[in-house]
């Protein structure tokens, strides 16, 4: 992460400086040949590095991040025009992808922002806080290996990886710009919002950190609006939540016991499916 924007170093092939793209073209092509095809140039700020542009199911606006020396910035667009304004006030945070998200009235982007007040990133201690110490219950059992580069190895680490996580949750309204935080800051996962776009599904990243697996495997919790419906534990139990299609504020939980110590073809496991309605905003 960049401290001072808080963008990814990332590149399709993985770690490195993030591609930009050069520009943005809308092209008709209902036209009979794409020679003959309506084409709307889209006016890009001086300098700009966007991203790829992620579109509404209507087809009637899309939006796209672009990095700046300050921030991630929101940008939306008007596909009939071809114009581009930015959202003020919108710092994204790309930490665990999915920054923007359009709501199902496509007129609304759910984001992660920038918690207000960040400030710099936590110094690195010039004295340790402490010994490193590291429980096991002495069972034995299968071990992923990780570069340590993708693992954290001391409170300092802990407390950084929560500076680049915390997300400010918030909708914006694509025609208005006017941003709504949503809640308080956390270290949100993933988001899934329902299908009436009333309630969203939120799982969130918890303490204990473990320094053994990558951020992929912490405990996380589970919750639609601001009532919680689950908790998973780590290697303890298995639990997905899908929305229902045909119910808008029903959410459907799978859910999978597993034995710690043995290895995956030797694991006994129990499951059940169960239908939940969601509570609260």
């Amino acid at each position: 992460m960049e401290p001072k924007n808080h963008s990814k170093h990332d590149t399709p092939g993985g770690y490195g400086i993030t591609p930009c793209a050069t520009s943005f073209e809308l092209v008709h092509i209902a036209a009979a040949s794409p020679e003959s095809a309506a084409r709307t140039p889209i006016v890009l700020p001086v300098g700009a590095c966007p991203g790829m542009p992620i579109w509404a199911a209507d087809g009637k606006r899309f939006a796209f991040v672009n990095l700046s020396p300050e921030a991630v910035e929101l940008w939306i667009g008007d596909a009939k025009t071809g114009e581009v304004h930015q959202v003020p006030g919108a710092r994204l945070n790309p930490m665990f992808e999915d920054e923007m998200q359009w709501m199902p009235d496509q007129k609304t982007l759910l984001v992660r922002l920038v918690p207000e007040g960040m400030g710099a990133p936590p110094p690195e201690p010039t004295v340790p806080n402490g010994p490193s110490i590291q429980e096991t219950e002495g069972e034995k059992g299968q071990s992923s290996t990780y570069e340590n580069r993708d693992t954290l190895g001391s409170k300092h680490d802990e407390d950084v990886f929560d500076y680049f996580a915390a997300s400010q949750l918030a909708l914006v309204d694509a025609t208005t710009a006017a941003i709504t935080p949503l809640g308080k800051p956390g270290n949100f996962d993933s988001l899934d919002p329902a299908p009436d776009g009333q309630h969203i599904l939120v799982t969130a990243i918890h303490k204990p950190y473990s320094y053994v697996t990558t951020y992929d495997r912490f405990q996380r919790k589970s919750k639609s609006g601001t009532y919680p419906i689950a908790r998973t534990s780590l290697c303890i139990l298995s639990r997905h939540f899908h929305w229902r299609i045909a119910f808008p504020y029903t959410a459907f939980r799978s859910v999978r016991a597993i034995f710690p110590g043995a290895p995956p073809s030797r694991r006994p496991s129990s499951g059940r499916k169960r239908s939940m309605a969601a509570t609260g905003m």
